[in-house]
């Protein structure tokens, strides 16, 4: 399916990766990319799956979930109860409800990241670039991105090696 343009916030043509010592590489010539509107995008893909038939459960959490011997789902949440052919979980991590269902959900630390992400406004920076810094300084066993909205605001993250973070310990910013 193919981007559409009320989605596209900023089209992005080149990443600046900066590295510990505060030296950046600028790489141009890349495929074309694009940073959405998740929720106008997730909006239209909503409607998109409704009109295609798909029963949609809206503010509905599932609390539990098993699977059948000939692969149906038979499904139990706050004020539903239902059985499909295919259910997509969303509930994270190391999902309960993917072990509900007798799959191996567990990760090792190594293999995951913690992230925090948020929002910044009033920000100025290029509108066609990503940039991403690294360092174990800044994000031991990860990186910080920077990602334009194109409307003076970016996104902005932090991801750490799962294996390499503990509760309350963050990246230092400098």
């Amino acid at each position: 399916m193919p981007v559409r343009p009320e989605w596209i916030k900023s089209t992005i043509k080149k990443v600046t990766m900066v590295a510990p010592d505060g030296r950046s590489v600028e790489v141009g010539n890349i495929d074309e990319s694009y940073i959405v509107d998740r929720s106008i995008m997730d909006r239209a893909l909503l409607q998109d799956a409704a009109d295609a038939g798909v029963r949609l459960f809206m503010r509905t959490a599932i609390t539990a979930i098993t699977q059948s011997a000939d692969g149906l789902y038979h499904c139990t949440g706050t004020g539903a109860e239902f059985t499909a052919p295919c259910v997509i979980l969303a509930d994270g991590v190391e999902s309960r409800l993917a072990r509900d269902c007798g799959w191996n959900a567990g990760l090792n630390l190594k293999d995951i990241e913690t992230c925090a992400f948020g929002r910044l406004a009033g920000v100025s920076l290029p509108n066609d670039a990503c940039i991403f810094y690294t360092g174990e300084t800044i994000a031991p066993g990860g990186y910080l991105w920077v990602f334009p909205r194109g409307d003076g605001s970016a996104n902005i993250g932090l991801g750490i090696a799962g294996n390499r973070s503990s509760a309350g310990i963050a990246g230092n910013f400098y």
